[in-house]
Formats: C-alpha cells, sequence, structure tokens
C-alpha cells in the first residue's frame, strides 16, 4: 500500500493545532517531517499516531484536573 503524505496545512488542520506548533514538534522529533521545495510533508500514518499519542489518557490512575 502507498504511503499517502499530507502537506503541512492538513497535517496541522488533522492535529487541531497550528503550523508553528506542528513545525515545532518536527524539530523536537515528535513527528517525521520531509522536505518538499520549500515546505515540509508528513506520513498520514504518522499524523494519525501523533494525534492518538495527543489525546488525553483514560488512565484511571491520572488525576482529574477541575476548571
Amino acid at each position: 500500500m502507498a504511503k499517502r503524505y499530507l502537506g503541512i496545512d492538513e497535517a496541522a488542520a488533522k492535529l487541531g493545532i497550528s503550523k508553528d506548533e506542528l513545525n515545532l514538534l518536527r524539530t523536537k522529533g515528535e513527528i517525521r517531517g520531509f522536505a518538499d521545495r520549500g515546505t515540509f510533508k508528513f506520513i498520514e500514518e504518522d499524523v494519525n499516531e501523533l494525534a492518538r499519542r495527543m489525546q488525553p489518557t483514560s488512565d484511571p490512575d491520572v488525576p482529574m484536573i477541575d476548571g
């Protein structure tokens, strides 16, 4: 199966974050980005995995924060 690549705008929108925050995560090594003519592309599977990691945990040992 061929890998599908997302442009930075689409990847950031899918994650619900800004392009700047996505670039910061890329520079920290949280997600792989591939240079493409002055911008970056991201493998859709990597974006989906990062989205899962960004979800709040449902671990019962993690205290709830009232706010």
